[in-house]
Order: structure tokens, then sequence, then C-alpha cells
């Protein structure tokens, strides 16, 4: 059974809003000279970096192909657009599955 931890799900990442936020704060705190102590430092690895990257080009995408809804479209309208009952009743059958 998954365990949500702080409001992240097994399939949403961390956001990074959050940790800009939190760092943001800690900058405001730090100009101010209240709670910050000079010297610290934090560097962030190489991959960490790939990662962050990754993951904002990830938001930059579409949710959807609109090409791919387009072509459906325009296949349902002109009659070619065809369904394999067996295949579709057979992905529901492996979902479920995979569900239970």
């Amino acid at each position: 059974m998954p365990i949500d931890i702080n409001g992240l799900g097994i399939n949403q990442p961390a956001s990074s809003s959050r940790v800009k936020t939190q760092t943001t704060e800690q900058q405001k705190t730090s100009d101010t000279g209240t709670t910050a102590a000079s010297g610290d430092k934090v560097q962030l690895s190489s991959e960490a970096m790939s990662l962050q990257s990754l993951e904002d080009q990830v938001h930059q995408l579409s949710d959807f192909d609109q090409d791919k809804v387009d072509r459906v479209k325009a296949a349902i309208a002109d009659g070619s657009y065809s369904v394999d009952a067996n295949s579709t009743a057979r992905k529901m059958l492996d979902f479920d599955a995979l569900m239970s």
C-alpha cells in the first residue's frame, strides 16, 4: 500500500515550486541576518541539476497531442475510425487486474 508523505502521492513528482518558495523565504531571512549562518552553502550535484532541467522541460510539454486528436476526429467524421472490441476489452481486463 503506498504511503502519502507530505501530500505527495506515488505518481506526483515533488514540486519544485515548494523548494523555490522555501529558498526565497530563506534568502529573505538571510538578507535580514536573523537566522542564516554565514558561510552556509548548498551545492547541487550535476545529476540533481540535470533532473531539475528535465522536470522543467516536462512541465513545458503539452498534456496531449493535438495532431493525434485532429486525426482521430477526422477519422470519426469520415467513418474510417474503427475500434477493435476484443483488444479494448482485453486492455480493460489487464488494467483491472493491475489495479486489483
